[in-house]
């Protein structure tokens, strides 16, 4: 249930490193300092690896089934601590207990950790004068997330050279999160924050302030939520981006680094790009595939090519060319210069959306946003009721047309959010269909990996059958 605890009011200085914990079902590493004259706290978590086993358990004095899993929870440590090089994974995939990966408040150092798939991978509070420095968060639903403190405010003496991953289409995926009644006060420029994936952006949903970021492609941050967030973009370089990361010390390779050391040939990619057109990539591995020709194409500032490739997806693999056309219709967004474009990409993907809701619904999303008022509180009637029949699609996006919906009209009534379907075992039984000869009468659905389903078949009589 809990790993390691270090919660005393007289323990100063310690090191909790090196240390492997594994089906965590509560809390991984507690490090907490409850002494009020101002007592040090942990001075380093370093090097550990945290699993975490999200499968709810039997309620008792230690554990709630519904509560939070924290892998690693730095509950206010008043003096500078340092959270560096541990590894988390998650399970998020295999019960209903939300994750989370490192949880820290106060003055905090965290760098070169690596965090992966949870609800929340790093949650702040608090932060004054900390550092969020070259950590690699991958496939987690709010990768950084900024917590509303007493004064509403998180104060980063540096937030860059991170990276924020998903990987395949996850349109739920997002990079930077602040929630309402927070903020970022971050003198830090440029950010240099790499963000990689579909929806992987900033949301805010606090108060005002400046992002500010590199013209590299590999963060084409916009913006997203409500509350105002500036996007500012820094003058390039003159060395360019290539290694920018790398020279502040970035040492895990995290961020804005277009010269990558490990870089997938281009012969490789063609490989992937050629297989998923010729649909032989295993189901499994698709999202995996996908992901690699993003980044690649990404990093090597290789759009046009992407773009080139794209049509070839559209009938062998419908959910693969939407989340292509819609990482190019993004990227190009991001780049004043690329217009046309994105523009041209928009277009393209208006057929497919006639018959895709999701696409639909993202296009239109898309739509609404580029021409919000800014500095009045009125809606024009067209983009009222496009948001109102999108918080009501059932969507991904259906959340976030609902934050902008209640920004513009604050006592409006929105639908209960959709809470996510428990998966369930498989269960040790089958049903064994013999078909000798005939038509399928009834449609294959829903999927019977999830649930209990039943095809109906009319055979052939005796004497049609070979």
């Amino acid at each position: 249930m809990y790993g390691i605890v270090n919660n005393r009011f007289d323990l100063a200085g310690v090191l909790i490193q090196n240390n492997t914990l594994d089906k965590i079902l509560q809390t991984g590493i507690w490090t907490a300092n409850n002494n009020t004259s101002g007592g040090a706290g942990t001075s380093v978590v370093s090097g550990n690896f945290v699993g975490i086993n999200a499968y709810p358990a039997k309620d008792t004095d230690q554990v709630d089934p519904t509560a939070t899993i924290f892998a690693i929870l730095g509950e206010d440590t008043r003096l500078p601590n340092a959270f560096v090089g541990s590894t988390i994974v998650g399970d998020k995939g295999s019960g209903a207990k939300p994750q989370v990966g490192l949880s820290i408040s106060q003055q905090t150092n965290a760098s070169g950790n690596s965090i992966q798939n949870l609800n929340e991978g790093l949650r702040t509070a608090d932060l004054d004068g900390s550092s969020i420095f070259d950590n690699n968060i991958a496939n987690c639903d709010d990768a950084f997330v900024v917590q509303p403190t007493l004064y509403g405010m998180s104060y980063l003496s540096r937030l860059g050279c991170n990276t924020f991953s998903q990987a395949g289409p996850a349109p739920a995926s997002r990079g930077i999160v602040v929630q309402q009644d927070a903020t970022i006060n971050d003198f830090s420029s440029p950010a240099a924050n790499r963000f990689d994936g579909l929806g992987v952006d900033i949301y805010n949903a606090g108060n005002p302030f400046t992002y500010y970021k590199t013209s590299s492609s590999q963060e084409p941050a916009s913006t997203g939520g409500i509350g105002g967030v500036t996007v500012q973009t820094v003058p390039t370089p003159v060395s360019g981006w290539g290694n920018y990361c790398l020279n502040q010390k970035a040492g895990n390779g995290n961020g804005v680094n277009q010269l990558r050391v490990a870089v997938p040939s281009a012969s490789y990619i063609a490989a992937l790009m050629d297989s998923m057109r010729r649909q032989l990539v295993p189901a499994a591995r698709s999202r995996n595939y996908l992901h690699e020709v993003l980044s690649y194409h990404a990093s090597a500032q290789q759009l046009p090519a992407l773009e080139t490739w794209w049509p070839t997806l559209a009938l062998p693999n419908a959910a693969a060319y939407r989340t292509v056309g819609l990482y190019l219709l993004r990227a190009y967004d991001a780049q004043p210069t690329a217009a046309a474009a994105a523009q041209r990409v928009a277009a393209t993907l208006q057929p497919a959306a006639l018959l895709d809701a999701e696409l639909a619904a993202q296009l239109n999303l898309r739509a609404v946003l580029r021409h919000l008022p800014q500095t009045t509180p009125r809606l024009v009637a067209a983009d009222s009721v496009a948001l109102r029949t999108l918080a009501w699609s059932g969507t991904s996006v259906a959340a976030s047309a609902g934050r902008w919906l209640r920004y513009y009209h604050p006592r409006i009534a929105l639908p209960a959010p959709v809470p996510a379907p428990a998966l369930r075992l498989a269960v040790a039984r089958r049903k064994t269909v013999l078909v000798e000869s005939g038509a399928l009468l009834g449609a294959a659905y829903p999927n019977p990996a999830q649930t209990e389903v039943i095809i109906t078949y009319r055979l052939a009589r005796a004497d049609q059958v070979a």
